[in-house]
Parts: C-alpha cells; structure tokens; sequence
C-alpha cells in the first residue's frame, strides 16, 4: 500500500508493500499519482518519502514479471517507475527521504529523487545484479565509486554516503521519523514561497538530466536482452513485445513502448 498523511503542514508518503517493499507496477504508479497531485497550492509546505517494515525498498518487484509476458510487463515496469521518479523530482515542493535498513535497486532511484536525505544507522544501498538505477545512484556517489557498486553490487552504508555529502543526517533506526519531521518542519518554517522558488532553480541548474539517462539506461538494457535472446543465450517467454516490435525485429529495441515519455 502507498499511503499519504497531512500532519502539520506536512505530507508524509509512506511506502508499506510486505513483505520486501518491493514495487509493482502498481505501486510505482500509485507514487506518481500521489506526488502529481502534492503541489505548490495545497495543505503541505514540505513532503516525507519514508517506508514501513524491515528496509525502505528491495526495489521492483521481480515476481510480477516473472510470466509469460516478462518483456512486456518489464517494459511496463520500466515507464511506471520513470514516471513515479519524474514526478518526486518534479514535485514543486522539497521532498525529505526517511531511509532504513536495505535500499535496493529502484529503491536508490526513489531517494535519489529527493531533495535530502535522513537515513537511519542501519541504512545500507546497493545495486543488486543488472538491477535498474544506475543513473539515480550517479546522483549519490563519485563516478568511480558508481563504477564500483555496479559492477561489484557491493553495499554501502549510510554514513559513507554522508561522507560523501548525499545523506544529510544519520541516525538511529528509532529516531529516524522524528529527525525526518524536524528537517522537514525547519525547512517549512522558511519565507512562504522561498522553498517552491528555491526547488524550481535547483531544477532548473540541474545540468544532469537523470530522467533521459535512466531512460537511456533502460534502452541498453534491452538491447542487450534481445542480442542475448537472438543468439540463443537468453530464455525467452512468451511472444513479448519490445517498443511495438516482435523480439525478432532487427530494429532499435527502444523507441518506448506506447504511452512512454520519450
């Protein structure tokens, strides 16, 4: 379930998908909507992206598109997690990540969109294998140290991300939603208006367009799937269909499927 509370002046979006919470296609649209609709006008100055259970987010959820259709429903996959992305980047106020225990995959992307970031003591970040978000986890570590983890998938824990100036404040696991609402209500009580304001130029310096490199990203990696698939390497399921093509197209994999943001 993803949720949203008003407390305070503030929003508080609470991602709580047992038992991993993983994202599916779902979820990561249920983000989107909730974060186009949080803006500049409405009863909140600063929004909260934190999650119940074990860790903040094991990433996408993989036994969604564990069928039949598995390039189809990863594709899908792929278009609503950009979307859910765009849209905290995008939101006109400041978005504070509440980050705890394991932070995998697309759950990187998610923090990565956000404007700053608490993380508890336990708070660990990795890419597993060929996961998505290469291009977010660019935003939060060195390019070597990015080439790294890749890789590697070796973690990292929250406070060399601090180290690195990407986590704002670390904490213990127990006081991780309160210090989240302390920076969140501090930043509220700026000059009304200075925070949108402040938020749009950040934006708008912002010279590292992540949405077209995840978007770049998501193209090779299915480019390779289908190379892999045409000589054999690769289990194909089913007659999926990559960009409105056949698998068996010899042309570009990535035009985006229909209804994709290009």
């Amino acid at each position: 379930m993803i949720s949203c509370e008003f407390v305070d002046g503030l929003a508080e979006v609470v991602i709580h998908t047992p038992p991993v919470n993983a994202l599916t296609i779902a979820d990561a649209q249920a983000l989107r909507d909730l974060f186009r609709t949080i803006t500049a006008g409405s009863e909140a100055g600063v929004v909260i992206l934190r999650a119940e259970g074990r860790g903040f987010s094991a990433g996408i959820d993989y036994k969604e598109i564990q069928t039949p259709r598995f390039q189809e429903m990863l594709l899908g996959s792929g278009v609503a997690c950009r979307e859910a992305f765009a849209a905290i980047t995008s939101c006109p106020l400041p978005v504070v990540a509440a980050v705890h225990g394991y932070c995998m995959g697309a759950g990187i992307a998610l923090v990565a969109s956000c404007d700053l970031v608490v993380a508890a003591d336990d708070a660990h970040f990795a890419l597993p294998e060929e996961a998505w978000s290469i291009a977010y986890l660019a935003r939060l570590v060195p390019p070597m140290k990015l080439r790294q983890m890749a890789l590697t998938c070796e973690q990292l824990d929250a406070e060399e991300l601090r180290r690195f100036g990407s986590v704002y404040r670390v904490v213990e696991r127990g006081a991780l939603v309160q210090e989240a609402r302390t920076v969140a209500a501090a930043l509220r009580g700026q000059r009304p208006g200075a925070l949108v304001a402040t938020k749009a130029k950040l934006n708008a310096v912002d010279s590292y367009q992540v949405d077209r490199a995840f978007w770049d990203e998501q193209g090779v990696a299915h480019a390779a799937r289908l190379q892999a698939a045409q000589a054999g390497q690769w289990h194909r399921t089913g007659n999926a269909v990559i960009a409105g093509r056949d698998q068996s197209s010899q042309h570009s994999p990535w035009s985006g499927p229909p209804g994709a943001i290009t």
